[in-house]
């Protein structure tokens, strides 16, 4: 077989190993892949992991990774637990003598779902040779591997588990009130991944909290959080447990008040707390029911109670110094329907000036919660820490623009133009009072206005002498007839017009403004003529019956003022 060929094949087989995990198989086992089987909870038992390769055990001379070893403890047996979930079909492990420790005997046992399995019992010795041992545990859901025995330490190498991936769960993406979520699973051994989507929480599912416990903690916690409880492997985030407390019982009470037909949550041991056994012990409305014996090697067992009728739920659990955990509890409502979720606010992030906010909306009830912003804190212009500068209140015109620059500062920090805020500039060619708007934006809101002043030269106050004409400000009369040749307005003082009156407006020199009832409707600094419809400001206009007033003033600040109604 040439080069090239050898090549061919070899890509051919990548690209097949590409589309196979394209297609999504999440029951894909990778040859090349060894897949560890990770216990969840052990007793007198050393675990070593991959992760930290520094951490390692001797058997006949060989150094192992993975795996774990008894402690040396003569009064009690070395116990590992794993959760296969019914998806496994074969473990197999390395076992062997633990090099240079005690010479003392021990014995290896094997139990699938609690029961003792004979066929696999193995007795241990210093001397012995590293055997491979291969359990067959399909439809099992728990394995777990004693090791009892005097002084010495055994070790169990390289578990390997076939037809299941390890897979790590991770919350990628909570569910919340309005959109599902996803849980992620990773194989943490050959990088094998697959995406699980989880229903919105759209209805309250009717958790129920106790209203009032006896050594007991409360989880309250939602999916993703790192404050939750672990029962075979697994964690769980709205649950109770008991408290390591040999003279006192956990208690729970809930309050039914005949509103619920039955109650169903699970039970299980908190992995590797405390071994003593415990009992479980549920009163409906002081009656108990038959009592279930808990062990720390139990596998999860499910309960589903009927409460129709029942005012209160009391569940008891007894033991020694081990915890248990009650989770999952749902209560199903008698009335049909789902029920509407009632929530709470938590502030997850304080709104800070330009920068928004968020707060979380959680059910008290079942803890479905869902996520809205909060607008970011802003600053008005016009607050007294805001300092607005023009680098100058006075020019002289020369019929160009003028144009101060603007300087905003608040505290020590300068505001940037464009950015912050935004100028605009009017009234600003001809002599007279110019008008500046500087208007917030982005963090900042408002607008605040300046003036500055623009003198006439003086060969236009000259032009004025020989006109007759001042370059300052009066009020003119209602007849005006100084400034009537100036100043020239189609319609008369003190006359009632139809609203459809076309009024025009002409001077001799530009106009500067036309206000209607104090309100600017035409601001020009080039036009010496301009004609409107008394309609098309009908907003401003008052009343049938009422004074309006309209007043224009030249660029030169002459004023003509007409007074009149409108039908």
């Amino acid at each position: 077989m040439n080069v090239m060929t050898k090549i061919s094949k070899g890509l051919f087989g990548i690209l097949i190993g590409v589309l196979i995990l394209l297609a999504g198989g999440s029951d894909i086992v990778h040859a090349e892949s060894v897949h560890y089987l990770r216990p969840y909870q052990w007793d007198n038992v050393e675990v070593y992991d991959s992760e930290n390769v520094e951490h390692s055990f001797m058997m006949m001379g060989k150094k192992y990774t993975h795996g774990l070893k008894t402690t040396q403890n003569w009064a009690h047996e070395a116990d590992v637990e794993f959760n296969l979930e019914g998806k496994v079909t074969l473990v197999s492990f390395l076992i062997g003598h633990i090099d240079n420790d005690n010479n003392d005997e021990g014995e290896l046992k094997i139990y699938l779902d609690g029961m003792l399995q004979d066929n696999y019992t193995e007795k241990l010795t210093s001397d012995m040779t590293v055997k491979n041992k291969s359990i067959n545990v399909k439809g099992k859901k728990q394995l777990k591997i004693r090791v009892s025995g005097g002084d010495a330490r055994y070790g169990i190498a390289d578990i390997i588990e076939t037809d299941k991936h390890n897979y790590i769960c991770d919350y990628t993406k909570p569910a919340t009130v309005q959109e599902e979520g996803a849980l992620t699973y990773t194989c943490k051994d050959c990088g094998c991944q697959y995406t699980e989507k989880v229903e919105a929480k759209k209805y309250c599912t009717n958790y129920i909290l106790p209203y009032q416990t006896d050594n007991i903690k409360i989880w309250e916690e939602n999916e993703g959080s790192d404050q939750a409880l672990t029962v075979m492997g697994k964690q769980y985030y709205r649950a109770i447990s008991s408290i390591q407390n040999w003279a006192h019982n956990g208690k729970a009470y809930y309050n039914l008040d005949r509103k619920y037909s039955s109650v169903s949550f699970s039970v299980g041991h908190l992995d590797n707390d405390n071994r003593d056994n415990g009992k479980l012990c549920v009163y409906k409305d002081n009656i108990q029911v038959e009592p279930v014996e808990l062990t720390c090697s139990m596998q999860n067992i499910d309960f589903n109670i009927s409460t129709t009728g029942i005012t209160q739920l009391r569940i008891e659990i007894e033991g020694g110094d081990a915890r248990y955990a009650i989770f999952d509890l749902e209560a199903t409502p008698i009335s049909a329907g789902n029920r509407e979720h009632s929530f709470r606010e938590e502030t997850l992030v304080e709104a800070q000036f330009g920068v928004e906010g968020s707060i979380r909306h959680v059910c008290s009830v079942c803890g479905a919660y869902y996520i809205t912003t909060s607008p970011a804190l802003t600053r008005d212009l016009s607050e007294k820490d805001i300092s607005v500068k023009l680098s100058a209140t006075e020019y002289t015109y020369d019929g160009s623009e003028k144009k101060p620059t603007i300087s905003v500062s608040y505290g020590r920090d300068n505001l940037v133009a464009g950015k912050d805020f935004s100028v605009s500039y009017f009234d600003n060619i001809n002599p007279g009072e110019a008008k500046v708007i500087i208007t917030g934006m982005g963090g900042y809101t408002g607008s605040v206005t300046h003036t500055f002043k623009i003198n006439a030269s003086k060969t236009a106050e000259k032009n004025n002498a020989n006109t007759g004409v001042s370059n300052t400000n009066s009020k003119s009369s209602n007849n005006n007839t100084v400034l009537s040749s100036k100043i020239t307005i189609n319609i008369k003082n003190k006359k009632t017009y139809k609203k459809s009156k076309k009024v025009t407006i002409s001077s001799n020199v530009y106009l500067r403004s036309v206000t209607l009832n104090g309100k600017n409707i035409i601001t020009s600094n080039y036009l010496k003529k301009v004609s409107f419809k008394l309609s098309k400001y009908k907003k401003k206009l008052k009343k049938k019956g009422k004074w309006n007033k309209l007043v224009v003033t030249n660029s030169y600040g002459r004023q003509k003022t007409i007074k009149f109604k409108t039908k």
